[in-house]
């Protein structure tokens, strides 16, 4: 019996060694020598910057770091496989040099202190403005040049200013009257010796005795400010009398103080942006003027403020090794993208156009994914809806999002999703749950079991097509909504199912539809009798279009719901662009019976400013039904 005990115990050390212990050829069992290959400093300047160390460890490792300027991105890794440090570091605002460090744990078997040095902002050539304005009249201005370096200057581009060092080492500009009518302009670069460190100033005199203009180049008066908003100040230069103006409540600008008899003045004006708590970019301005006559001479500074803390990049032909941290270090699998946005950090993923195969089911977290990038923009606004990302499935469910426990209202926008083919009799290729929605999607061409456009509850779906889907199995439908799903102008058409819910829409439990299009659906049942819609009674229909000559389980409650013909080019059908498979294009032509005919109110509860393709979504008297807005 002690023997049998005693084997048991060397049994369980064993294990709870094996991590420190490895085995040669031999059979002989080894400790394994704690061994860590990395640099031994960093040294930096003083602009912020990311900073990757390599290392390779006998041990799984963890790095930290209790130095408030030094943010570890990546601080995990495993054992005996090369593997990489992410470090971003703060700029240096500071005119003295810091020290601060990483330290780096391989269990608890060896720990390794890495000094990280970074250069003050006196070696760089710091301007306290990067544009000087003068009017019409002309003028001088110093300039307090702040660096250690003994700095020199010379044009880079334009001319008309006169300007010198001073003995101090300030930088003086003198600018004569201006009586040519054109604007003046010139760009200078001021350097150190070596000419390892630059900087550069712009000098404006414009044609106007008045002045009043923030000072900052053009590119930079369209600023990103982050998701917890932030307090600045801003330089105005002013020769009268100024005042503000803000397009939205959520920016709030200070008064701008009296300049009295001064000529020309630049005055400090405090500028603060609240926290965005909504869930979606939001965008804004501050004008400033003359007090009194802001039309006659403005100037303005455009402000987009994210939705989210961090913003995971995914590009289809991105190099391997990517980190998700930009559109140059962009994972290159949207398998990887929907890992790495993990909703515990307010993150948001942005897709690159491009074709995505995946090979298993994507777990949609909390967050919002937003697809049809060129793969260079900077801002969300700027992508062309016009092109989509393309999500390509296989035999498994495409995409799943069960419940919504914080309640975030979020959005996968941008996208295809095609290829499922599958006779699974799970609830569909796409199952999303209870606060997610579908915006500006074409969902196509899937087969699955039931429900091959998808199964929503508690969604919302926006702007979106489903067509060319085939639904296999005895129950479901092509796409099915239920407790309280809303759709606001979608299209959905020539889908086929063989399903006991028809072969278009099938509504219950509280759904309802805005601005929507059910036409060309098939039911293959041999005596199928819902083509494009089944329906409970505790369900509403508003402003939609609907084949006729379809039977609906239950007649559900309608406001202004058009007949559609089924032949599309009647005056009363849908007359969609192109209806023949492969050159699918379900936007209106000019004569559509759904043009005008949607209901605004709807589109406005969803602040829908914007069709599946980028148009004006009400360019009429009124929206349009379906995804695509007919262009006046």
């Amino acid at each position: 019996m002690k023997d049998t005990i005693s084997k048991y115990i060397l049994l369980g050390l064993f294990f709870i060694t094996g991590i420190i212990v490895s085995c040669d050829d031999d059979g002989v069992i080894r400790r394994v020598t704690p061994e860590l290959t990395i640099q031994d400093e960093v040294s930096i300047g003083p602009l912020a910057e990311r900073v990757v160390l390599n290392l390779k460890s006998s041990y799984p490792w963890f790095a930290e770091t209790e130095t408030d300027w030094i943010n570890i991105r990546r601080a995990r890794g495993h054992a005996l496989k090369p593997d990489s440090i992410i470090l971003e570091i703060a700029e240096n605002v500071e005119m003295a040099d810091r020290e601060g460090y990483v330290e780096i744990r391989l269990m608890d078997q060896l720990t390794k202190r890495i000094p990280v040095t970074q250069l003050s902002r006196g070696s760089l050539i710091t301007l306290p403005k990067k544009v000087v304005y003068f009017n019409r009249q002309g003028g001088d201005e110093t300039i307090d040049v702040i660096t250690e370096q003994n700095w020199q200057f010379e044009t880079i581009e334009g001319e008309g200013f006169v300007i010198s060092k001073s003995e101090s080492g300030d930088m003086v500009i003198h600018a004569d009257p201006n009586s040519t009518g054109n604007q003046k302009r010139q760009s200078i670069r001021l350097f150190d010796e070596s000419r390892s460190v630059e900087n550069e100033l712009t000098i404006i005199q414009t044609t106007k005795d008045e002045l009043v203009a923030w000072s900052l180049l053009p590119e930079e008066k369209d600023c990103i400010i982050q998701r917890a908003g932030n307090a600045d100040e801003f330089l105005v230069t002013l020769n009268r009398e100024a005042e503000t103006k803000t397009s939205a409540d959520w920016i709030k600008v200070g008064a701008i103080p009296s300049i009295g008899n001064n000529i020309m003045t630049d005055v400090q004006v405090a500028v603060s942006i609240d926290e965005n708590l909504d869930y979606d970019e939001r965008y804004g301005y501050i004008v400033v003027g003359e007090k009194g006559n802001l039309d006659a001479s403005s100037d303005t500074i455009y402000i987009t403020q994210r939705a989210s803390n961090e913003i995971v990049y995914v590009r289809a032909d991105a190099p391997a090794g990517g980190d998700g941290s930009s559109w140059e270090r962009a994972f290159n699998s949207i398998a990887a993208g929907f890992t790495a946005a993990d909703y515990t950090k307010l993150k948001e993923l942005w897709v690159a156009k491009g074709d995505y195969q995946i090979t298993t089911t994507l777990n949609w977290k909390e967050v919002n994914v937003f697809g049809g990038f060129e793969g260079n923009e900077v801002k969300r606004k700027d992508r062309d809806l016009s092109q989509k990302s393309r999500i390509i499935g296989g035999p498994f469910q495409t995409m799943n999002a069960w419940n919504n426990e914080n309640g975030i209202r979020v959005f996968i926008d941008g996208f295809i999703f095609e290829g499922a083919n599958s006779q699974s009799d799970y609830m569909g290729p796409l199952e999303i749950y209870k606060g997610r929605g579908l915006r500006n999607c074409i969902i196509r061409n899937n087969t699955y079991g039931k429900n091959s456009g998808g199964y929503f509850d508690n969604c919302e779906l926006i702007n979106c097509v489903f067509y060319g889907n085939n639904s296999l199995g005895s129950t479901g439908a092509v796409v099915h909504v239920s407790n309280g799903t809303k759709l606001y102008n979608v299209t959905i058409v020539n889908n086929q199912g063989g399903g006991g819910a028809g072969g278009g829409l099938r509504m219950d439990k509280g759904t309802e539809a805005y601005n929507t299009i059910l036409w060309g659906n098939k039911d293959t049942r041999p005596k199928g009798a819902y083509n494009q819609l089944y329906t409970d009674s505790n369900v509403k229909l508003y402003n939609c279009a609907i084949q006729t000559g379809d039977g609906v389980y239950q007649e559900p409650t309608k406001s202004n719901v058009i007949s559609l013909s089924a032949n599309n080019d009647a005056s009363d059908g849908p007359q969609f662009v192109n209806i023949n498979s492969g050159g699918e294009d379900f936007s209106l032509r000019s004569s559509s019976c759904c043009i005008d005919k949607g209901l605004n109110s709807a589109v406005e509860t969803v602040k829908l400013s914007v069709d599946i393709i980028g148009n004006n979504r009400i360019a009429g008297s009124s929206v349009d039904i379906g995804a695509y807005e007919f262009p006046k």
